[in-house]
């Protein structure tokens, strides 16, 4: 009779904790954490020789939200990260833009041939549309960022990585010099308000590629060693939880 009791209480102990477990979302198919949050892992791989990339600043946001789209002007914000580095003004906008759901900058920036990672979390409600933008200055340019714009990861289960090739942009806010005053990677001044704008209606396209000094540019203090080719960053994002 005590055995039987025993193990009559035992069953009733695995069903009360099944049922705990189920109502926190613990052990679900789908590896949703305890606390009802999803984790990401995102690795920026720079793939250049000599172009030193500044702190990346990722986005995950719903559709509505759009940090830059080639052959529209340049934000405010846009402009300040593409010519100086400065990630300030652009997490700021994001983070008060009703469709984004979380940003992330990275700590330091990732030197040629480096991988930098950081991790990301979001409620679980927000998994539905979700979608992941990614930007980064090549800082021995003049107003040069890579960029991923808007790609959709909310299919991705616990474990699954997918794998993204970045091109560099040009943001059009400022003059292609090359020259070391205008370089921030050459020690010169990044963005500068009194600075005048070549074209007030230029728009962000391609980029071209830097031109060194010996290649003709005489403005230009580059070197051959800072030239890049399409793509620029390897961006590998990861559902951690």
């Amino acid at each position: 009779m005590m055995n039987r009791f025993m193990n009559s209480g035992r069953s009733l102990w695995v069903l009360l904790l099944g049922s705990l477990l189920a109502a926190c979302g613990g052990g679900g198919s789908d590896g949703v954490s305890v606390d009802n949050t999803l984790g990401y892992t995102a690795k920026l791989n720079n793939l250049t020789n000599g172009q030193p990339l500044s702190p990346a600043v990722v986005v995950l946001h719903r559709p509505g939200y759009v940090a830059f789209e080639v052959g529209t002007v340049a934000s405010t914000e846009l402009e300040r990260l593409a010519e100086g580095g400065d990630t300030t003004a652009f997490v700021q906008a994001a983070e008060a833009d009703p469709n984004v759901v979380a940003v992330k900058t990275m700590t330091t920036g990732i030197a040629p041939g480096i991988v930098e990672a950081l991790d990301i979390s979001i409620p679980i409600g927000e998994r539905t549309d979700l979608l992941i933008t990614a930007v980064s200055m090549l800082t021995n340019t003049n107003d040069g960022f890579a960029g991923l714009e808007q790609i959709n990861i909310s299919s991705l289960s616990v474990g699954d990585s997918a794998e993204f090739m970045l091109d560099a942009y040009d943001a059009g806010t400022e003059a292609n010099t090359e020259s070391q005053a205008t370089v921030p990677g050459l020690g010169g001044t990044g963005f500068d308000a009194t600075r005048d704008d070549p074209d007030p209606t230029a728009v962000v396209t391609r980029h071209p590629g830097v031109v060194s000094g010996v290649d003709g540019l005489t403005s230009s203090d580059l070197t051959q060693a800072h030239r890049f080719d399409n793509p620029v960053i390897q961006v590998t994002i990861t559902r951690t939880r």
